[in-house]
C-alpha cells in the first residue's frame, strides 16, 4: 500500500493517541500495564504521540466498591510517575481515562457501558467534542486534537517505530476513507488498518511449552492471511490496529445495538472498511495453559454466534430499529465461515460416533476411525506438505534438507496428535458456547456480554479444588456417554473408539501439573534488595554520551570496528558478526534509537552467512553465548539459530565448565541434571569464568523456580557477580 515517510509523518495534523482498554481487577494488573505502557512508549517516542489507559472496573452489584479507591489511586500515581520520568519539562504524554459504572437493566448489574466497545466509542466522542460520556475527571486538552487512535490489547507489544509506520500508511491521501455522499458507507479508502500479529515468545512461554517448536496450544489470534486483501481490497479487524477517529465514528454511528454484540471488532471492521498491512507487525502475549485457551475459544465462539442476525436481510440497530442489511456478500460469508469453523469439532465427533455405532465389524470401525482422524488432522498435514515443498524449492544447500524434513515430520506428528487429543475437549467447549449464545440471544439476555479477563479466570482456577479442571468436565461427560452407548449398541467398536475417547487424559495431567506449581513466595525480598543495591552501584557510572551512530555503515547495515580519530575515517573492517561486546552494544544502540532495527537483522544474517565454516572453538563459543545471560535467545529466530553452533560446541565433553553452564539455558525443561553435573565439577580457573558460570546458573534457577514472579528482575538481580578482578588468574 502507498505510504508517507514514517520519519516525518507525525505532526500536529496527524496527532496520534495509543490506547489500551483495560478492565482493572487487581493491583497486579495495574503494575503489569504500567510497565507495558512504558515499554510501548520507549520504542515510539515523538512529541505528537501520546499514550493512555482506558480503564473501568468489573461488574458489581453497586456503583462503587471500597477497595477500588486504592486501585484508582495507584493508576493515577503510576501515570504521574511516567510523566515525571519521561517528559518532566514537557506537556504530559501519558493519560488515564477512567469510566464510572452505569446501571445496565438487561444485565441487571453495574458495569462499564458496552465494555471495550463502549470505551472506544466514548473516547471517539470525547475527541470529537462530547462531554456527556461516562469518563470521569477532567479531559486533557490534547485529547480533543487527536486525529488517529492506535488501539491495543492488554498483552500487545507495540514494536519500535511501528506507530509512525501505521500513521504513514493511513494518512496517505490514496488510503483515506471516502464516503458515499452524506451516507455512512465507506466506498473507497480505509478507516482502519489491521497490522500483522505474531505471538510473543518469552522465556516463560518456552518453558511452559517444554521447548517444543510446535506449540501445544492454539494461538490466541486465529491464523490469517492477506488473501482477502489481495482479492477484494479489504480484510478483517481483530481488535488491534489504527483508525481515523472521524471516519470510524461516522461509519459506525448507530450501527450496533446495545447489549447485543460481544465480538464487536469484526462488525466494526466490516462497517468502517479495514485494510491489512502485514509488513507492520505487533507482538501479542501467548496463552500457555490449556484452560486459558479453552476460555478464549469459548468467548470467541459465543461472539461469533451473536452475529447470527447479521446474516439476515434485515438487521437490528441502536434504538430497536431494523434496517436493510448493509453488509456485503463477502462480509456475510466471513460471519458464516466463523460459525461453520466452530462446528468443525462437534461435527467430527458426531460423524465418528455415528460410524462407531452403526459399523457392523471391527475392520469397518478401524477404517472409519482412521478416516475421520485423518480428515480432522488435515490442516497440520497439508500445511506441512505445502511448507516443505515451498522451502525445499527455495533451499540452495541440499545438505540441510534431510534434517529439515525430519524436524518438520516430528512437528507435524505432534500437531496431528494434539488435534486428536483436543477433539473431545474442543467439541465440548464449542457446543457449550453455541448453546449459551443461542439461549442468551433468544431467552435470557442478562449475560450476553459476559466477559472474564485472563487474570480473573486464573484467580478463579486457583481457588478451585476439584479433581478436574472445568474445561475437562465436558470431555469426560462426552466420553462416558459415547462409551456407554457403544457398550450397549455396538461393543465391537469399543476397542477402536477407546484411544480417541481417552486421548484428552494426558492434557488433563499436563494442565493439573501447571496448576500444581505455584510461584515461590518466600525468599524474594533478598534478591530484590540485591538487585536494587547492584543497580544503584552501576547507575552511578551510567553516561548518556556514547553514540554508536557514527560507526554505522549504511551500505552493509553493520558497525565499523573502530574509528581513526587522526584521519577522521572509520576502520575498514566491520564488527564481528556475533560476540558479546558487539551484540550487547548493538542491542543498547537500537534501544536508544541510535541505530535502525534493520541493523539487528543484518548482524545476525551476516553470522548465518558464515555458518558453513564449522562450529566455533571454546573461546569463540563463550563470546557468542555470553550475551545470553542478559538477553533471551528465542528459538526458531535468527538470534536462536545463530547461537546453535556455539551450543553444539558446548555440548562436547571437553568443553569448559562455564561454557556448559551457558549452553544449559538453551535446553528446554528442568536443568536439574545438568546443574548437578556442573556443581560436581572442578573449581574454575579464572574470576571471569566464575562470574559467567554464576550468572548462567542463577538464570537457570530463576527459570526453574522463580519464573512467574521473578522474571522481570533476573537480568539485574545477580549483576554484581560480574564485578571481578580485571587481572585473570593464571
Amino acid at each position: 500500500m502507498p505510504r508517507m515517510d514514517p520519519e516525518r509523518v507525525l505532526s500536529k495534523e496527524t496527532r496520534t493517541l495509543v490506547v489500551t482498554p483495560l478492565l482493572v481487577a487487581s493491583l497486579d494488573d495495574i503494575e503489569t500495564q504500567l510497565r507495558r505502557l512504558e515499554r510501548n512508549f520507549q520504542g515510539n517516542v515523538s512529541p505528537e504521540l501520546f499514550f493512555a489507559l482506558l480503564t473501568d472496573f468489573p461488574d458489581a452489584s453497586q456503583k462503587e466498591l471500597p477497595e477500588e479507591a486504592a486501585m484508582l489511586l495507584r493508576l493515577e500515581d503510576g501515570i504521574r510517575l511516567l510523566n515525571a520520568r519521561h517528559c518532566p519539562q514537557e506537556a504530559p504524554r501519558f493519560f488515564l481515562l477512567h469510566r464510572e459504572r452505569r446501571w445496565n437493566p438487561v444485565a441487571r448489574c453495574w458495569m462499564g457501558w458496552e465494555r471495550k466497545r463502549g470505551k472506544l466509542e466514548e473516547l471517539n466522542r470525547l475527541v470529537l467534542g462530547a462531554d456527556d460520556t461516562s469518563y470521569v475527571g477532567p479531559v486533557p486538552g490534547v485529547i480533543r486534537t487527536v486525529r488517529y487512535v492506535i488501539t491495543l490489547d492488554a498483552d500487545t507489544h507495540l514494536l519500535p517505530g511501528s506507530a509512525a509506520r501505521l500513521v504513514s500508511v493511513l494518512h496517505h491521501p490514496l488510503n483515506q476513507a471516502r464516503f458515499d455522499g452524506d451516507s455512512q458507507r465507506v466506498v473507497s479508502g480505509y478507516s482502519m488498518l489491521q497490522p500483522g500479529l505474531r505471538g510473543e515468545l518469552t522465556r516463560p512461554a518456552w518453558i511452559a511449552m517444554r521447548g517444543v517448536k510446535t506449540s501445544l496450544f492454539r494461538r490466541k489470534t486465529r491464523e490469517r492471511t492477506s488473501l482477502s486483501q489481495r482479492a477484494f481490497g479489504i480484510d478483517e479487524f481483530v481488535g488491534k490496529g489504527i483508525y481515523d477517529v472521524a471516519a470510524f465514528a461516522r461509519s459506525l454511528e448507530g450501527r450496533i445495538p446495545e447489549n447485543a454484540v460481544l465480538s464487536h471488532d469484526k462488525l466494526e471492521g466490516m462497517f468502517s472498511r479495514v485494510a491489512h498491512v502485514p509488513e507492520i507487525q505487533m507482538f501479542e502475549g501467548r496463552v500457555t495453559d490449556i484452560a486459558g485457551t479453552a476460555r478464549i475459544w469459548h468467548r470467541w465462539t459465543r461472539g461469533d454466534w451473536q452475529l447470527l442476525p447479521w446474516l439476515l436481510p434485515w438487521v437490528p440497530t441502536r434504538g430497536g430499529r431494523w434496517v436493510v442489511n448493509p453488509l456485503s456478500v463477502i462480509d456475510r460469508w466471513r460471519i458464516f465461515t466463523d460459525m461453520r469453523r466452530s462446528l468443525s469439532a462437534p461435527w467430527a465427533l458426531l460423524v465418528v460416533t455415528y460410524g462407531w455405532l452403526w459399523t457392523p465389524g471391527s475392520t469397518d470401525a478401524w477404517a472409519w476411525t482412521l478416516g475421520v482422524a485423518g480428515w480432522f488432522c488435515r490442516r497440520p498435514v497439508l500445511g506441512s506438505l505445502m511448507f516443505v515443498a515451498w522451502t525445499v524449492w527455495r533451499l540452495p544447500p541440499p545438505r540441510h534438507v534431510p534434517r529439515f524434513l525430519l524436524s518438520t515430520a516430528y512437528g507435524t506428528l505432534l500437531d496431528a496428535l494434539m488435534e486428536l487429543a483436543v477433539l473431545l475437549p474442543l467439541a465440548g467447549v464449542m457446543m457449550d458456547a453455541i448453546a449459551r449464545a443461542l439461549y442468551r440471544m433468544g431467552v435470557d439476555r442478562a449475560r450476553i456480554l459476559d466477559w472474564t479477563t485472563h487474570s480473573q479466570a486464573n484467580r478463579k482456577l486457583r481457588a478451585i479444588s476439584s479433581m478436574m479442571l472445568p474445561e475437562f468436565w465436558r470431555a469426560a461427560l462426552l466420553a462416558l456417554v459415547i462409551a456407554g452407548a457403544l457398550a450397549v449398541m455396538n461393543p465391537g467398536s469399543l476397542p477402536w473408539a477407546s484411544p480417541m475417547l481417552v486421548a484428552w487424559v494426558p492434557l488433563l495431567v499436563f494442565a493439573r501439573k501447571e496448576r500444581a506449581a505455584p510461584p515461590l513466595e518466600e525468599g524474594q525480598g533478598a534478591p530484590a534488595e540485591l538487585a536494587r543495591r547492584c543497580w544503584t552501584l552501576y547507575a552511578r557510572a551510567l553516561r548518556e554520551g556514547m553514540d554508536f551512530a557514527f560507526l554505522h555503515d549504511a551500505s552493509s547495515g553493520l558497525l565499523h570496528e573502530g574509528h581513526d580519530m587522526g584521519s577522521g575515517t572509520p576502520a575498514p573492517r566491520l564488527q564481528a558478526a556475533f560476540d558479546d561486546a558487539g551484540l550487547l552494544a548493538s542491542f543498547v544502540a537500537i534501544a536508544e534509537g541510535q541505530l535502525p532495527l534493520r541493523h539487528w537483522q543484518r548482524l545476525l544474517e551476516s553470522h548465518l552467512e558464515t555458518r558453513g565454516a564449522g562450529t566455533p572453538d571454546a573461546h569463540a563459543a563463550v563470546e557468542q553465548l555470553a550475551p545470553s545471560v542478559f538477553l533471551w535467545f528465542p528459538p526458531a529466530t535468527l538470534l536462536g539459530d545463530a547461537a546453535r553452533p556455539a551450543v553444539e560446541t558446548a555440548s562436547r565433553p571437553e568443553a569448559p565448565l562455564h561454557l556448559q553452564a551457558l549452553a544449559l539455558r538453551f535446553k528446554p525443561g528442568s536443568p536439574v541434571d545438568g546443574l548437578q553435573a556442573l556443581l560436581e565439577a572442578e573449581p574454575l580457573a579464572s574470576p571471569r569464568s566464575l562470574g559467567l558460570t554464576l550468572l548462567a546458573l542463577t538464570n537457570l534457577a530463576c527459570d526453574d523456580i522463580l519464573i512467574q514472579h521473578f522474571h522481570r528482575h533476573w537480568r539485574i538481580a545477580w549483576i554484581d557477580v560480574l564485578v571481578y578482578e580485571t587481572k585473570e588468574a593464571p
